[in-house]
């Protein structure tokens, strides 16, 4: 879809110098230059951390396997949102089959990755 900085702006709450910045982190981070992160991609971002996966899905609320530059600025806005909304990216994150609840077995791999 086609977005504007300032509307982007607007949607975060982050400034369009902000927006200009993390683009352009983007773009360097898109090494295939498909206008999207990949796992691999994004798991650069974070140093191959072992939460970079759970993280990824999460924040990839239209599962396509990818990251939009739009999904990745809303996800780094939460910083600036309320605490619901970081829960929601964190329930979002232990969810790994997207069914709206958390099991068990789904936490403890979380947790797992943590250790």
């Amino acid at each position: 879809s086609v977005w504007t900085y300032d509307e982007l702006s607007q949607q975060t709450g982050l400034t369009v110098a902000e927006v200009k910045g993390l683009h352009k982190r983007f773009r360097a981070l898109d090494t295939d230059r498909s206008g999207t992160l990949e796992i691999n991609e994004f798991s650069t971002l974070l140093n191959n951390a072992p939460l970079a996966r759970p993280l990824f899905r999460a924040m990839d609320v239209d599962h396509s396997g990818a990251l939009s530059f739009p999904e990745l600025l809303r996800a780094v806005s939460l910083q600036r949102k309320s605490p619901e909304q970081r829960c929601r990216l964190f329930f979002n994150m232990v969810d790994a089959d997207n069914n709206g609840h958390v099991s068990f077995a789904e936490l403890v791999a979380v947790i797992a990755l943590v250790e």
